[in-house]
């Protein structure tokens, strides 16, 4: 006689300037309800946007240093760790190159096509290189973060993507068999899927988001996308501005990609992934990256890394 699968729960939720969708296999439902507070938790320590939160008050330090709880240290770690892994084509640096092109407030703005609070229009001539992570100091036993005169962080995907990994491993911690933790294309596949075997992930269009370009079966590890085909502003600008900063120029990216899309063994190192293939078009230097998925408007794609098998190609028109 065939086993029973365990219970399955769901929960989706606005969180994150995103919709965050949790999949709890096994346990009970508070695990998912547990989940969710975790959520708003981690955001309301990690959000750029909240004056109150830690990585806030982080940034208001700049030129001293400040001890923070230890889940926005490890944050704080890992967004400098990354910049160091990938010599600078990871940045989380890009906070002040955010603010100049009037990202100032949480996605989703009230109208994508109004003019927002450009601090400074950036043109062409106007390059303003992110300053980078080499002089900040960190102190592990303590949870002391000291960034210099002038640096100030944005964690961007990568914050969603290691609160993904967090969430997951907690919930199996905790006795759920299984989940999948999304962030807003952020995610971390752990332990059983609803079916019993394989998680299954439609990778989306970057510009058609009903069509799937392709398609990854796993039984675990992190998956992130990076797209500047969703948040986009001042849309009917010659040059719609969009969130995705190439810090050798302070501006949004001007690259062919539209997406790439990165598995890594969690969500957080697919994330540093993601970014840096979008960038500059390969993944060398990005840790643990077992694949890449570039995409541009037509969906004309291109698989780099060295497991490429991973991708599952579909038809997607």
């Amino acid at each position: 006689m065939t086993a029973s699968l365990p219970e399955v729960h769901h929960r989706t939720v606005p969180a994150m300037g995103t919709t965050a969708r949790l999949i709890v296999v096994g346990g009970t439902p508070d695990l998912a309800d547990d989940a969710v507070l975790r959520i708003h938790d981690l955001e309301a320590r990690w959000s750029r946007f909240l004056p109150d939160s830690e990585l806030s008050r982080v940034n208001a330090a700049s030129g001293s240093p400040c001890i923070v709880g230890a889940d926005t240290f490890q944050l704080i770690e890992r967004l400098v760790d990354g910049w160091w892994a990938t010599a600078g084509r990871f940045d989380p640096t890009v906070h002040d190159s955010m603010l100049r092109i009037g990202y100032t407030r949480s996605w989703p703005f009230t109208d994508a096509n109004a003019a927002v609070d450009v601090i400074e229009v950036i043109d062409s001539s106007d390059d303003m290189p992110t300053p980078g992570c080499a002089d900040i100091t960190l102190d592990r036993r303590t949870h002391m973060v000291w960034l210099p005169l002038g640096v100030h962080l944005d964690p961007g995907g990568l914050g969603k993507g290691f609160a993904a990994d967090l969430i997951a491993e907690e919930l199996i911690e905790d006795g759920a068999d299984g989940a999948l933790v999304d962030l807003g294309g952020d995610i971390r596949l752990v332990g059983m899927s609803p079916t019993g075997g394989s998680w299954c992930i439609a990778v989306e269009h970057p510009t058609r988001h009903d069509a799937t370009i392709a398609i990854v079966e796993t039984t675990g590890g992190g998956i992130a996308t990076t797209s500047r085909g969703k948040r986009r502003w001042n849309a009917d600008a010659a040059a719609p501005l969009h969130h995705v900063i190439d810090p050798s120029t302070g501006r949004p990216a001007t690259h062919r990609w539209t997406s790439a899309t990165a598995l890594a063994p969690s969500a957080a190192a697919a994330e540093i992934g993601a970014k840096v293939a979008f960038i500059d078009g390969t993944v060398d230097g990005a840790p643990d990256v077992l694949a890449a998925l570039l995409a541009d408007a037509d969906g004309h794609l291109e698989i780099i890394g060295a497991h490429p098998e991973l991708f599952l190609a579909t038809d997607h028109g």
